[in-house]
């Protein structure tokens, strides 16, 4: 009878211990996870992986990884803004090596063009594109030179008035700018009047040819005297291609131009050849992407890699402005859950879209330094600074790729965060997507946001609550590294 009932309580005893494991081992399923990924070599850069269940995932015929750029030597400004008289408080700065150029905003500010050691830029760097004969000290007339040295902008130009204090001259379609030196209308603006010039006249570069025509004369050769070459114009004109001597840039920026000049800020544009004063261009904004807060001003932003605010402490490279690039595709999708989420009185709070290839090397170099962990309370208290890599940063990261976005729901009424059980960065095995030790609020908030994302066509990343893929350009994207602009 003893023997029966020792026997039994063994039994009850091992099947207490069985129950016990697996309570244990299902409430800390995520982090033993974690733990055994950690311990395993990494075939790709997990941010490279998306959820598998994603329909029609992965795509075929995934393009191999790049190189990542390395470094570049941060964007500089010469000193020819001392040569500007005191009265000019805009700049419209052109730095120029060949055929290609940095188009840069610049605003003096308590007499001075710095801020600190910071340059007061209010937009840039922007690309464009010079004349095919690079620039030039003399221009003579149809050298397809563009000529340096400061001016005073003279009119803009455009089918439709933009948004803009500066004197503007309505155009007509067919109306045109003069080069030709034998033309008794040489350097000024020719009158269509129902014409196509640019079919009769070669000497006539046509303004007015489609609706988002804008043009700047900034002011070279006001005379009109022969042989010194026709006006120069700051343009969208030939954009992809070197000009005939106008300085070229895509809308977007022709109209940041529009905006930015000021009559009573006297501003000046110079052009200057970047290599004289052994200064670096930059790779400029491509045409794909754009600013998020330009073609969703409705979504809330938050560069927190452009601030302090942050798990390494300090802006990261590459982010000079505090405003998030994307590409055009994913900010059409992210307005797309906008809308989802509004009559539920929510709306989508973004952290980071794209992030410079520089950005990327630069927390590889911070992950290579485990002195310092001043950050590690808030965003890592449950890791070494040595577990980060791999699993929460990846190198190369898929944002740079243009193809990724970190982002939260927040209130509608107020652009407060909603509860998502951790913060943005909090690299843990409670940031999970199948988290456990969440509230209900918390895992419906992660659900929503799940969801509507996933319409969208994003694809979480199992790791981040706050990071998805989109799935229409994965694979396709080479890595970019143009700086964040103003």
């Amino acid at each position: 009878m003893i023997r029966a009932l020792r026997r039994l309580a063994g039994a009850v005893l091992g099947i207490l211990v069985l129950v016990t494991a697996l309570l244990y081992l299902w409430a800390n399923a995520n982090r033993l996870t974690a733990a055994a990924k950690s311990l395993l070599p990494e075939k790709a850069p997990p941010e490279e992986v998306v959820a598998a269940s994603a329909p029609g995932w992965p795509p075929a015929g995934t393009a191999q990884d790049d190189q990542a750029p390395g470094p570049r030597p941060a964007f500089p400004h010469p000193a020819y803004l001392k040569q500007l008289p005191n009265e000019t408080l805009q700049a419209v700065l052109i730095l120029g090596e060949g055929a290609q150029g940095n188009l840069f905003l610049l605003e003096r500010g308590q007499g001075s063009w710095l801020e600190g050691a910071t340059w007061m830029v209010a937009g840039g760097p922007y690309a464009c594109r010079l004349g095919s004969g690079g620039l030039a000290h003399a221009k003579q007339d149809g050298d397809k030179t563009t000529p340096m040295g400061w001016t005073a902008p003279g009119q803009l130009y455009a089918l439709r008035s933009p948004a803009t204090t500066w004197p503007c001259t309505t155009l007509s379609i067919g109306d045109a700018w003069v080069i030709d030196p034998e033309s008794e209308a040489y350097n000024r603006l020719r009158r269509a009047e129902g014409t196509a010039l640019a079919a009769v006249d070669p000497g006539a570069l046509p303004l007015a040819t489609a609706a988002d025509s804008l043009h700047l004369d900034i002011g070279y050769n006001p005379e009109g005297l022969v042989g010194l070459g026709a006006g120069v114009l700051l343009t969208v004109t030939r954009y992809a291609l070197p000009t005939d001597g106008e300085i070229a840039v895509s809308h977007e920026v022709m109209r940041r131009v529009a905006a930015f000049l000021n009559p009573l800020k006297r501003p000046m544009v110079g052009v200057f050849g970047a290599g004289e004063e052994g200064w670096h261009l930059e790779e400029g904004m491509p045409e794909a992407f754009v600013f998020l807060s330009e073609v969703a001003p409705g979504i809330g932003e938050q560069a927190r890699y452009a601030t302090d605010d942050n798990f390494m402490g300090r802006p990261l490279e590459g982010y000079f402005g505090r405003r998030l690039v994307i590409r055009r595709e994913l900010a059409q999708a992210l307005l797309q859950v906008q809308e989802a989420l509004a009559p539920q009185g929510y709306g989508l709070l973004v952290y980071d879209a794209y992030r410079p290839a520089r950005a990327v090397a630069d927390i590889s170099r911070w992950l290579d330094d485990l002195r310092d962990t001043a950050t590690a309370g808030r965003f890592y208290p449950e890791l070494t600074k040595g577990k980060l890599r791999g699993t929460y940063l990846a190198d190369p990261s898929p944002h740079s790729r243009g193809v990724s976005v970190d982002v939260t729901l927040c209130a509608l009424e107020d652009g407060q965060p909603l509860d998502m059980g951790t913060e943005f960065d909090f690299f843990s095995p409670l940031s999970g997507q199948g988290a456990h030790g969440l509230s209900r609020e918390q895992q419906a908030n992660r659900a929503l946001l799940r969801e509507e994302m996933a319409k969208a066509g994003f694809a979480p990343y199992d790791l981040e609550w706050w990071h998805f893929n989109y799935t229409a350009l994965w694979g396709r994207e080479p890595l970019y590294d143009f700086i964040i602009p103003q």
